[in-house]
């Protein structure tokens, strides 16, 4: 495995061919997109960290990690297709319609720009996409507020989720479930696009 930091230079591997490589870019700023960017076309398998913490005047409070892969056209297409199964029966479960006033607000609160989430021409048109991307991190977010509602009691310490397919406001309503542990220490939780296919895999642990 190769490791690239967003903080150095530019990694010089320019015409290499990458193919069968694995690479980790540490950092998910301008020069680490770039670079992660680039090594893909070549290639590369390529997972970009990005780490961010937030503390308070008691300590540190939350750590949170993405990792995001970035594949060729032609590796993404060589990839097995298989997605996992649903992980059971839902004991908790809610129904979204991802309209263009919901995907442009929470665009409008997290200052993300890309057009991709609010402009039907663009996203159609230019990016050739069936429609609306709806973002995974609103997903998330309302899987996080899930936990939060049916389990007000427990403290939530980590939550991790795995983004499987993008989901498109065109596809018709979202929904959301899950399902606790007997001993309420964690839970799984999924999403399904308006299709019926499992878009995002969470799981969530609790104190």
């Amino acid at each position: 495995m190769t490791r690239a930091s967003s903080n150095s230079s530019a990694v010089n591997a320019s015409g290499s061919d990458l193919s069968g490589a694995t690479v980790l870019v540490a950092g998910a700023g301008l020069a680490g997109l770039t670079a992660a960017y680039d090594l893909a076309g070549m290639g590369a398998m390529v997972t970009v960290i990005e780490r961010n913490s937030l503390s308070s005047k008691s300590g540190l409070c939350v750590v949170e990690e993405r990792d995001m892969c970035m594949l060729s056209e032609a590796r993404a297409d060589a990839a097995p297709k298989t997605t996992p199964a649903v992980p059971g029966e839902a004991k908790w479960q809610q129904v979204v319609e991802p309209n263009a006033p919901l995907l442009f607000r929470f665009s409008a609160i997290r200052f993300n720009s890309h057009r991709i989430h609010y402009d039907r021409d663009y996203v159609t048109k230019v990016e050739k996409l069936p429609g609306l991307v709806v973002q995974s991190s609103l997903i998330s977010q309302l899987l996080m507020e899930m936990c939060r509602r049916e389990m007000p009691n427990r403290r939530m310490t980590n939550f991790d989720f795995q983004n499987l397919r993008s989901v498109y406001d065109t596809s018709g309503k979202v929904t959301l479930a899950g399902s606790p542990s007997a001993d309420g220490r964690e839970a799984k939780l999924w999403a399904l696009n308006g299709e019926g296919k499992l878009s995002m895999l969470v799981t969530a642990k609790f104190a």
